[in-house]
């Protein structure tokens, strides 16, 4: 009895500690349904706020994007419009001038060289007018030579004026290109009042001395002398010309005239004189000499009027070439100052290329800060989108927005401009 006793009381016992254990239960039970209903309210509030956040996010990405767009757009045309209306400008004030200088160099060039076309065209003319006018001037000169026989003075006034006959058919002009008679002190006390027949103006600012010398007697005896008396009368010539040189050996006109050539030019008149003096002997020192050695050895030449000619045109030719050489300078000038214009250009055009790059420099650097460099804007709204993890998959990346954008990822440098 008193065993069954203790097991009721022992059973009771154990049934009120399972009471007691059921009650606590249902207690945790409670509170902690409680507690999820809390939690699930603050996770309702959670995903609400990310839902707010989310649209916020949007809204910023694209007024950023808006904005960064027609900022950079903005700035890329007005730094284009101004580099294009300055450069545009720059390079006309340049090369306006530079055209226009290439274009006097160009029209310059073709007159000169029609100009020596010309002259080239009208040499042989000339030329052969030269010749047909000397012959003339010989042929007269046989004419006169016996209406002027046996007068000294007017034998050696028609010497000086058919020197200046030739003179005027070589187109040499008085006072211009020569000078007549020119009356000049002598160094050497004994010998006063020289006068030189012509002195011929030189480019070098020389002077060449042509000295008229007659021997009208001697040659109109020689040309009516017939057989063996033609000899003597050869020799007769040929010692009337070295007297003549030996008078302007002691003239000495290199000396005594101011810038003369060393060489001085004795014109003779008649042409059959001039060919005997051409070939004639002299005896000097025991020896006999060609009279045109003589003469050269005291710095002079013989002419006659068909000789005399191409002198006189060589010195019209070195003129000529003096005045070209003049020109060519002027173009040489003309041509330097085109290569220092265009070379401000070349340097003005390099200025141009140097502000572009900046321009491309100042936008890249823009563009990858807005998208495509290190931690730029777009990869930090990204980061920031991670906030939400559902809502990572919508959010753009860098290379997506660098992708989409409608901006170039760079502005041509100047070289491929």
């Amino acid at each position: 009895m008193a065993t069954w006793l203790v097991v009721c009381i022992a059973a009771a016992c154990a049934a009120a500690a399972a009471a007691v254990v059921f009650a606590a239960m249902f207690a945790k039970v409670a509170s902690a349904r409680a507690e999820s209903a809390a939690r699930a309210a603050e996770l309702a509030a959670v995903r609400e706020q990310m839902e707010m956040q989310k649209v916020h996010y949007e809204s910023v990405m694209a007024g950023s994007e808006k904005t960064f767009r027609d900022l950079a757009q903005k700035v890329l045309e007005e730094r284009s419009e101004k580099l294009r209306k300055e450069g545009g400008e720059q390079l006309k004030g340049v090369v306006d001038p530079l055209l226009k200088d290439i274009q006097e160099f160009r029209r310059k060039m073709e007159a000169l060289n029609s100009e020596a076309a010309e002259r080239g065209g009208k040499l042989d003319e000339r030329i052969k007018s030269l010749t047909e006018k000397t012959a003339t001037v010989t042929a007269e000169a046989k004419e006169l030579a016996e209406a002027i026989r046996g007068d000294s003075q007017v034998i050696g006034e028609w010497g000086e004026i058919q020197l200046r006959r030739v003179l005027e058919i070589s187109g040499l002009q008085e006072n211009t290109d020569y000078t007549y008679q020119d009356t000049l002190s002598s160094a050497d006390s004994s010998r006063k009042n020289l006068r030189t027949d012509v002195q011929v103006k030189m480019p070098d600012g020389r002077v060449l001395v042509i000295d008229s010398k007659n021997t009208v007697e001697s040659y109109v005896e020689f040309a009516n002398a017939e057989g063996e008396s033609r000899e003597a009368l050869r020799e007769k010539i040929v010692a009337a010309v070295k007297g003549h040189v030996d008078e302007l050996a002691r003239a000495d006109y290199a000396r005594n005239v101011k810038n003369a050539c060393e060489w001085t030019l004795m014109y003779i008149p008649f042409e059959e004189v001039y060919l005997i003096a051409m070939k004639g002997t002299v005896k000097v020192g025991g020896e006999r000499r060609l009279l045109r050695d003589y003469a050269r050895e005291r710095s002079i030449v013989f002419v006659n009027s068909t000789s005399l000619v191409p002198v006189l045109r060589l010195v019209e030719l070195a003129w000529q070439k003096k005045d070209s050489d003049k020109k060519t300078e002027k173009i040489a000038q003309e041509c330097a100052a085109l290569c220092k214009k265009a070379e401000t250009f070349l340097r003005s055009y390099a200025e141009v290329g140097k502000t572009i790059r900046k321009l491309s420099d100042a936008y890249n650097t823009g563009l990858g800060q807005l998208s495509t460099g290190p931690g730029n804007l777009v990869k930090k709204l990204g980061e920031i989108g991670s906030l939400a993890p559902k809502q990572i998959a919508a959010l753009p990346t860098d290379e997506d927005y660098s992708s989409a954008n409608a901006l170039p990822d760079s502005v041509p440098s100047s070289a491929s401009m």
